[in-house]
């Protein structure tokens, strides 16, 4: 029996719609016994589809907010209310703004509060939250610490309202939205443990596949303060609201067949997935597992359906095996039957998508050079300028280069009119960023065998009109990706983005290149076209889950890594996969050489590294 109850939806945007008819249900509830409604939130990318929600509920005058009262989790200390990265700002612009809740009942710690006054103004926060009888109900997000407001490893379960130092891979998950490790604050204000489950009612929400590891420490571990979210298993009235891609490492998502008994269905793919997981956890070659290891492991019923171990042991092994493919285009002439991709036709036309610039040398470098070497018509389409994530003292040095190249060259007009970078408008510092990105992009393709005309860069407007967790897509973006497909009418398309939290990049431009495809799929030369999903940097595939695995020799690895640190401008942008690592740079090394470390491990043959593939079904 599950320890909290945790519900299940096929999409973030589905779970959101349900916490907030939940949540306008009990305003109603406390409006109509003449109560205020004290509301406990949370800021970052998984709320938002919860706030747009009950911006939807009150413009269709399903609700109104005068009598509710909010308190935020936390804010970042050392920054004003009116910074644009502070929970002050982020909660103006994504739902006080928006609704009619009076500006005073918004309640968000104030991160300028002078040290020597911390603890009472600590205190008084506590107090206020008491006055008004407690919180009804408090929103959660859970960060990839197990973090919980800013609760970082550590939190003992009768902290209250404090400063805290952030953990350092919350503040590498935060770089992105202060263009830049270094700018991010080292301190942050947040209620602690025992204020959040002092709430009569929390909800905790996660979406997309970065999130599925540390969302089943939390739920099916022991609580631990090691684990902050899993201590939420001690209140008595909690739900948690999970998308498909979260919930993937929860034991009756990721192992069925341990709460289905005996009457379980099993069809290839789902033997290939289990007897890899189990190979993985008996630290065993496929083909030396026995039946004792099935049966202790909760595969009884797969002995009794497709026994004895040898047969199943064989053919999941053969599976495994048949993804291996060195012709990622597909090889001419051959028997392609267990092959991931068809022999014909030869060469193919193939789309690359970038969502952005560094995401096809991070996850799929190898495979480009092969397939450039293998002779196909290769287009790499970049679709974003990647402007947003270059830290301004990135783009400072090359403006300062250049500016001083233009002095060495005797040039009469001044560069810029000699105005420093600091004095730039925004829009000029934004296209000296998206420059820098491009010219790092080339360079690095460069190394990969791809020339800069088979490079094209569509800069889809959602992005350059937008900023992180605030990109709306567009018809526009769908007229400019449509027509770059259409042209194309491709034998093969790369994209990344499936399973990834909502609201980013990838997501967003995985969701419109599948949404165009689902347009055209009566078209002939659709239905001949094979679409393979690569890996981002916020995801690794499950070795049972991998449909194509392209291996890398020494010096293709070598030669990739090379390509990888073109994009010098991301280095300290990029967030590592996983809690436990702390290296950031670069990050295909790391799920490259996982990948083939689990391939060898399962007793097939050892490669330096292997980039991997999902087909889109």
């Amino acid at each position: 029996m599950d320890k909290i109850i945790t519900k299940i939806h096929d999409n973030a945007i589905d779970a959101s719609q349900c916490v907030a008819a939940e949540i306008v249900s009990q305003i109603h509830h406390a409006t109509k016994q003449g109560n205020a409604f004290v509301l406990g939130l949370a800021t970052g990318s998984t709320p938002l589809g919860v706030y747009n929600a009950l911006i939807e509920k009150f413009e269709r005058k399903e609700v109104s907010f005068k009598n509710v009262f909010t308190f935020n989790l936390d804010e970042y200390y050392g920054i004003a209310p009116d910074h644009p990265e502070s929970y002050r700002s982020f909660m103006d612009r994504h739902l006080f703004s928006r609704i009619d809740i009076l500006p005073h009942n918004t309640i968000v710690p104030d991160g300028l509060v002078e040290r020597n006054e911390l603890s009472s103004y600590c205190k008084w926060y506590e107090e206020r939250i008491s006055k008004l009888g407690g919180i009804d109900v408090q929103l959660l997000g859970i960060g990839r610490t197990g973090h919980i407001g800013f609760n970082e490893p550590g939190s003992t379960i009768g902290s209250l309202t404090r400063l805290v130092q952030l953990d350092d891979l919350t503040r590498e998950d935060a770089s992105r939205d202060f263009l830049g490790k270094e700018n991010v604050p080292l301190y942050a204000l947040t209620m602690g443990i025992k204020s959040i489950l002092n709430a009569r009612k929390i909800y905790l929400l996660a979406w997309g596949k970065s999130k599925a590891p540390i969302v089943s420490r939390a739920l099916e571990g022991p609580p631990t303060h090691r684990v902050p979210a899993s201590l939420l298993q001690e209140h008595n009235n909690i739900e948690v609201f999970l998308d498909q891609p979260a919930s993937s490492e929860l034991k009756k998502v990721k192992q069925p067949w341990l709460s289905s008994g005996d009457n379980f269905i099993w069809n290839e793919s789902l033997v290939k997935h289990a007897v890899s997981l189990l190979a993985l956890q008996c630290d065993k070659p496929m083909l030396k597992l026995l039946d004792q290891d099935y049966s202790e492991h909760g595969l009884s019923g797969l002995l009794a359906a497709r026994g004895p171990a040898h047969r199943i042991n064989i053919d999941a092994f053969n599976a495994v095996q048949h993804t291996i493919s060195g012709w990622p285009g597909g090889k001419p002439d051959t028997d392609d039957k267990t092959r991931p991709e068809r022999s014909s036709p030869f060469p193919k036309k193939i789309l690359f998508f970038a969502p952005e610039p560094q995401d096809t040398c991070l996850s799929t470098g190898a495979t480009i050079q092969r397939l450039v070497q293998q002779g196909h018509d290769l287009r790499i389409i970049v679709m974003t300028s990647g402007k947003n994530s270059v830290p301004d003292g990135e783009a400072e040095k090359y403006f300062s280069f250049s500016q001083k190249m233009h002095i060495l060259g005797g040039l009469s007009k001044m560069f810029f009119d000699g105005n420093n970078y600091d004095a730039l408008s925004e829009s000029i510092k934004g296209s000296i960023k998206a420059s820098l990105r491009r010219a790092e992009t080339i360079s690095a393709l460069k190394i990969l065998g791809v020339m800069s005309d088979k490079i094209e860069f569509i800069e889809l407007p959602f992005y350059e009109n937008g900023r992180e967790r605030n990109y709306n897509v567009g018809m526009k973006d769908y007229d400019i990706l449509e027509s770059c497909i259409i042209k194309t009418e491709p034998h093969q398309i790369f994209i990344t983005g499936k399973d990834l939290e909502p609201s980013s990049i990838q997501s967003l431009c995985y969701r419109m290149t599948r949404d165009i495809l689902i347009k055209y799929n009566k078209e002939d030369w659709n239905k001949n076209c094979l679409t393979w999903i690569y890996e981002s940097e916020k995801q690794i595939f499950d070795t049972g889950e991998i449909d194509m695995a392209v291996p890398m020799s020494p010096l293709e690895y070598a030669n990739k890594s090379k390509a990888v640190f073109q994009h010098h401008s991301q280095q300290d942008q990029t967030p590592p996969i996983m809690s436990e690592e702390k290296a950031t740079w670069p990050l295909a090394s790391r799920s490259d050489r996982l990948h083939a470390k689990n391939y060898d491990s399962l007793g097939l043959a050892e490669y330096e590294a292997i980039e991997t593939f999902i087909k889109m079904k």
